[in-house]
């Protein structure tokens, strides 16, 4: 079928090239064309390919100095944003094509956008200025940690405490207690590596502590109880240390030497002594009663009781525990002699009786002793 009206177009050319032989007609593309096959279409000449371009990739190492994105030498693109940096980062720019009709981009998938980094630069050498310990404080107040090198302005230092030379595990908060420690430095600075120091060694001291003399509370005849002083122990001279401020079994009316000292701890080495010298309170006595009264011949005798005497009779006895010697000590009776009465002597005389009588009897003495004289004289006188 198809033959057939292929022949056909054939015939009806040549009649109608016969009729128009003045036209100039390409007939051998039109026989050509009309023995093409259907559905065959004449081929187009293919565009002109696009030179890839390679997108950049820029990075530096920091110096200190300011560093700039490149410029393309090929001067194929240009480009726009952070083109300038000194620190350590990550900057971003943006590139385009001068000539997108005969250039695209190597990466298909690339938009434009390409980001360039200044990085850090190595980690720098620290020391840690040496120190072997520090006193416990309870505030957590100790000296600071300093290192041998200068810092930069934005250098950042944090440190690293363990109770393990490995630092492990490790903290970032510095230590309170008494103990052994290690510790270590660490630089921050955004343009450098983090820095490390070498670990060392140190430990944490116990604290010396003061105690002041110690402070009676209450006293009594037999009883001495001091103020409580928390972390204290309490003795009296040649005494057993004890918890409790509290002295029984004391003299009345008794000097005692009484001590106390801050006991050792997990923080604090044990104080040292304080003491003070407390008497014992006196009995309370009564009135003295006289039980025999004194003459001239013989003394007399009398006593007293403390007001507590029935509770001292209960309290100082052999059943407690008590010698003779010291329950009469602190039995509340006192026993003392009156002493013999001793004659008045008579009361002198009026002083006016006196020069009176003193001239008198010296011219009477006087008179004797001349008639005595004179006695001698005449019996003398007789014997011759």
């Amino acid at each position: 079928m198809h033959k057939l009206f292929s022949l056909a177009v054939i015939i009806f050319a040549g009649i109608f090239l016969s009729l128009f032989p003045s036209i100039d007609y390409p007939n051998d593309k039109i026989i050509f064309s009309l023995f093409e096959d259907e559905g065959e279409e004449e081929e187009e000449d293919p565009e002109p390919a696009k030179t890839p371009v390679s997108v950049p990739h820029y990075s530096v190492i920091y110096d200190g100095t300011s560093k700039d994105f490149p410029i393309d030498p090929s001067d194929l693109w240009t480009a726009a944003g952070e083109l300038s940096g000194i620190n350590a980062g990550v900057y971003e720019v943006t590139l385009t094509l001068k000539d997108e009709d005969n250039y695209c981009w190597e990466d298909e998938e690339f938009n434009g956008q390409v980001k360039w980094r200044i990085n850090k630069a190595q980690e720098r050498s620290f020391t840690l200025v040496d120190f072997v310990k520090w006193v416990y404080d309870p505030s957590g107040s100790y000296p600071d940690i300093s290192l041998t090198e200068p810092l930069l302005e934005n250098d950042a230092v944090s440190f690293e405490y363990s109770v393990n030379k490995s630092l492990y595990p490790a903290t970032n908060v510095r230590p309170s207690g008494v103990g052994n420690y290690y510790v270590r430095a660490m630089v921050a600075n955004p343009n450098y590596e983090a820095s490390y120091t070498p670990i060392i060694f140190f430990y944490i001291e116990k604290a010396r502590q003061t105690v002041t003399e110690p402070v009676v509370e209450t006293i009594e005849e037999n009883k001495i109880i001091l103020r409580t002083v928390v972390g204290a122990e309490y003795s009296r001279i040649n005494g057993v240390w004890q918890d409790e401020p509290i002295f029984n079994d004391l003299d009345a009316d008794t000097d005692y030497v009484f001590l106390i000292r801050l006991k050792e701890t997990a923080n604090y080495f044990e104080s040292q002594i304080a003491f003070a010298v407390i008497r014992t309170q006196g009995h309370i006595w009564g009135e003295w009663i006289v039980d025999r009264e004194a003459t001239l011949e013989s003394e007399g005798e009398e006593h007293r009781v403390c007001i507590n005497y029935e509770e001292e009779v209960a309290y100082w006895t052999v059943e407690n525990g008590f010698d003779e010697e010291t329950i009469a000590k602190n039995i509340g009776i006192e026993v003392r002699t009156i002493p013999k009465i001793v004659p008045e002597p008579p009361p002198p005389q009026d002083l006016s009786v006196l020069l009176v009588t003193v001239p008198i009897l010296t011219f009477a003495v006087g008179v004797c002793v001349a008639i005595v004289v004179q006695l001698i004289n005449e019996k003398k006188q007789n014997e011759e």
